[in-house]
């Protein structure tokens, strides 16, 4: 696992989901923009309810900061065309900023 600090535009709006055991989470998918590289497209996945408040409160095309656990997927090579891309999973990810007071 990484510790991650992303920032970028999210490209779609974030969606609430509930799981198996009725807890309510949310997801989001981040581009991140990177110097010298293609940018990085980071699934997001928000456990804390204060966090999936924060995020269900934004949408596509909003910027946002996010500090958290991340683990590589590399999603594409299963597919044969060998493209990395990261996923930030896990119950620590948080807004690098408060976003309510």
């Amino acid at each position: 696992m990484l510790s991650v600090l992303a920032s970028g535009t999210l490209t779609r709006d974030p969606m609430e989901c509930t799981s198996a055991a009725g807890k309510p989470y949310a997801t989001a998918l981040l581009r991140v923009p990177c110097e010298d590289a293609d940018a990085l497209h980071c699934s997001l996945i928000a456990f804390a309810p204060d966090v999936v408040r924060a995020l269900m409160a934004l949408a596509k095309g909003d910027s946002l900061a996010v500090a958290g656990r991340a683990k590589g997927v590399n999603r594409d090579e299963e597919q044969g065309q060998g493209t990395k891309r990261p996923s930030n999973r896990g119950a620590a990810l948080r807004p690098a900023a408060p976003l309510f007071d």
